[in-house]
């Protein structure tokens, strides 16, 4: 049977990420944040990509900073150690340890939809990838007041054999090696978005790019 909490939460792919929304969340929010989200991710990737970019998180954070995303305090970042059995139970003992239990329990859902959804994990996992490294990110959502939104931001550095096609819900090992981790919480100022720098994103975002992005069902 289904928790009727789940009632009115979404989850969708964007790019390398995975975002999660609890009901509270209008859809224009929703709307908003997978739009900006969208936009960090492209840059981010192809700058990346281009070998512009040092310290992957670093970059993307300052891209999410100018969208109006503010993350306090700091992230905890976590350097290869007594790592949990996969990936996905790594990120999941992060997040649980932060005591967020309505953001615990929407990246819950979202995790199973993705893992259910063979063409959006295999989106998910191609957009995360670039040769043998993999940056991704889980982004549960919830809105409590004002124009503000929460979210935890988990950030997971891995490495992977070339001959690895799937990793997120892969056991660690030689062929999956996490590097780095972090969780932190975010807030996001939805109508400062909107006011200052939405039409200027969505001129950016082509429908190119919008193909990097599929809505989940929990």
């Amino acid at each position: 049977m289904q928790d009727p909490s789940i009632q009115g939460a979404s989850a969708a792919v964007v790019a390398g990420s995975l975002s999660a929304f609890m009901p509270s969340v209008s859809q224009e929010d929703r709307d908003d944040i997978l739009l900006a989200n969208l936009y960090a991710q492209r840059v981010t990737r192809a700058a990346h990509a281009e070998g512009l970019v040092g310290d992957w998180l670093s970059y993307y954070r300052n891209v999410l900073k100018y969208l109006g995303w503010d993350a306090t305090p700091a992230p905890d970042t976590r350097l290869p150690g007594k790592s949990r059995e996969s990936v996905v139970d790594e990120a999941l003992a992060q997040i649980a340890q932060l005591g967020a239990g309505e953001l615990s329990l929407a990246n819950g859902w979202a995790l199973n939809a993705l893992k259910r959804d063979g063409p959006a994990l295999a989106l998910f996992e191609r957009s995360a990838r670039a040769k043998r490294a993999v940056n991704f990110q889980l982004m549960p959502c919830v809105h409590r007041q004002g124009p503000y939104i929460d979210m935890l931001l988990h950030h997971q550095q891995l490495e992977v054999s070339e001959s690895t096609t799937a990793f997120l819900f892969a056991r660690h090992s030689s062929a999956v090696k996490l590097l780095t981790s972090s969780t932190e919480l975010v807030r996001f100022n939805v109508q400062l978005f909107r006011r200052d720098k939405r039409q200027q994103v969505q001129a950016k975002v082509s429908a190119e790019d919008r193909r990097l992005l599929l809505s989940l069902k929990l």
